[in-house]
């Protein structure tokens, strides 16, 4: 097993496993993010307050391994979900309008540097 190497992601180069263990395997990161939500709702909310409010726990990494020239996420699928929708807003599906709003919001609120640098 080879040392892990650290490095400061942004969110646009971050992607969710499309074999994530929360939902059927798919093929598309619109699906992805459609199913995690599907299956998280709310509580995608309050953890992206939570984020927003205290940052990421550094003792609970998001694990990754290279994809081209982005990353796919192993462990952290939710977290990352929560702030790609603070980030993209418009990637929650119009009949969660609730959602969307809550997201808009904090989407206004959060430290622009936590998104460029997970």
């Amino acid at each position: 097993m080879s040392n892990p190497i650290y490095k400061k992601i942004n969110i646009t180069n971050l992607l969710l496993n499309p074999s994530n263990p929360r939902f059927n395997p798919v093929e598309h990161q619109s699906e992805a993010i459609d199913a995690m939500i599907r299956d998280q709702q709310d509580k995608l909310v309050v953890l992206a307050r939570h984020i927003s409010l205290y940052g990421l726990n550094p003792s609970d990494l998001i694990l990754v391994k290279p994809y081209k020239k982005q990353w796919v996420v192993r462990e952290g699928n939710r977290r990352v979900t929560a702030l790609k929708l603070v980030n993209e807003p418009s990637l929650i599906p119009s009949d969660f309008p609730k959602l969307k709003k809550e997201f808009q919001q904090l989407s206004l609120t959060i430290d622009k540097d936590l998104l460029e640098n997970i």
